[in-house]
């Protein structure tokens, strides 16, 4: 898998073709099974878009998809992408209240990474959410640390 990584990360935005088809399902193997059902290929295909940034940009509604069963690599990547559509604002401001803290801590990542927080959405979430609030302040707070010096 690493490999496979690597070779679709070299290949850059030529790599989208292979990304969309896995995460949308219509790559199979040789006995029809969706690699994306087998759990590996789906949780590398949203590691090359995360660190691909913005050339994953066309990938944004499938990585919405993602966001929308729970995944976490899926809220991560969305905030790599540079910029959001208004709809991914929404589904990443309805995980910041969400029970599995680390989904909400991503989404709130993304959102602060795509300097999204003053969009209605966010500001509507952190409004009616102590929570999701709560998750907003503690990721800008641990972003925007200054590293320590070793001096």
């Amino acid at each position: 898998m690493l490999d496979a990584e690597r070779e679709l990360l070299a290949a850059g935005a030529a790599a989208l073709p292979v990304l969309v088809s896995i995460l949308d399902g219509t790559a199979r193997n040789g006995f029809g099974v969706a690699y994306r059902d087998l759990g590996l290929p789906l949780r590398c295909a949203i590691e090359v878009a995360s660190r691909l940034g913005p050339q994953a940009k066309p990938l944004e509604e499938l990585l919405v998809a993602e966001l929308a069963s729970g995944s976490r690599p899926a809220a991560s990547a969305l905030g790599y992408l540079g910029s959001l559509k208004a709809s991914s604002v929404v589904a990443l401001a309805a995980c910041l209240d969400s029970h599995d803290e680390e989904l909400a801590a991503e989404a709130a990542a993304a959102l602060i990474r795509c300097d999204e927080t003053d969009h209605a959405a966010v500001v509507r979430a952190t409004g009616q959410s102590a929570q999701a609030a709560k998750h907003i302040a503690l990721v800008q707070q641990h972003l925007h640390r200054k590293p320590l010096s070793h001096s």
